[in-house]
C-alpha cells in the first residue's frame, strides 16, 4: 500500500539577491586653458613657459608655448592664476603680472598673454672696497610686484646692464664662485 508522509516537504533555499552599490559619481570634467604668448610688440613667442597654479598653491600645472605662441592645459575646474617665463637667452622677455582666471567643468578658457613692455634699465659697476672691478660677480633684479627675477654677470671691467620693467625692484650683487670671494 502507498505510505503517506506527514513530514513536510523540505523548503527551497532562500533567494538572496545584491545589489552592486551606486557607482561613484563621475570626476568633475576638466576644462582646458588655451591661448597664446607674445612678446611686448605682439610678435608670438616661442618656447615661452607658462605656469598655471592655484592661489593656495595646491595645484599646478605647466606647458610650454609652441612655435606660434601657442599653448593649451586640460585641468580640473576652479579658480587659477597664470604666469609666463621667458624663453631661454631672451633678454628682451619681461614677465607681467600674473592673470588669474575661473574655468568651469568642460569650459574652454582663451587668454592672450604678453610680455611686459622695457620701461627702464638698470647699469653700473661693482668694484672692491680698493676700487678694483669685480669681474665674476651675479647682478640680479627682483620685483616683489610681479615675482620677477632677473640677472646679469659683470664683464672684464665689472660693468653690468640690464633692462626691467616698471615699479621697484631690490638689485643684489653675490659672486659667481662663493669658494673664491
Amino acid at each position: 500500500p502507498p505510505t503517506t508522509s506527514t513530514e513536510p516537504s523540505p523548503l527551497p533555499p532562500p533567494t538572496t539577491t545584491f545589489s552592486p552599490p551606486p557607482p561613484p559619481p563621475p570626476p568633475p570634467l576638466d576644462g582646458t586653458v588655451k591661448g597664446k604668448v607674445s612678446d611686448d610688440k605682439g610678435k608670438p613667442v616661442s618656447g615661452a613657459g607658462i605656469r598655471v597654479f592655484k592661489k593656495d598653491f595646491s595645484a599646478s600645472f605647466g606647458a610650454m608655448s609652441g612655435s606660434d605662441g601657442s599653448f593649451a592645459i586640460d585641468i580640473p575646474p576652479g579658480t587659477y592664476e597664470v604666469e609666463i617665463f621667458a624663453p631661454l637667452g631672451r633678454k628682451d622677455f619681461l614677465r607681467p603680472q600674473p592673470v588669474s582666471f575661473d574655468l568651469s567643468a568642460g569650459a574652454t578658457k582663451e587668454l592672450m598673454l604678453q610680455a611686459a613692455s622695457v620701461v627702464k634699465a638698470i647699469s653700473g659697476t661693482v668694484q672692491f672696497a680698493n676700487g678694483a672691478p669685480v669681474s665674476d660677480a651675479e647682478v640680479g633684479a627682483y620685483s616683489k610686484k610681479t615675482s620677477e627675477w632677473t640677472s646679469t654677470v659683470t664683464d672684464s671691467k665689472g660693468s653690468f646692464a640690464m633692462n626691467i620693467s616698471g615699479g621697484a625692484w631690490i638689485v643684489g650683487v653675490r659672486p659667481l664662485d662663493p669658494s673664491q670671494a
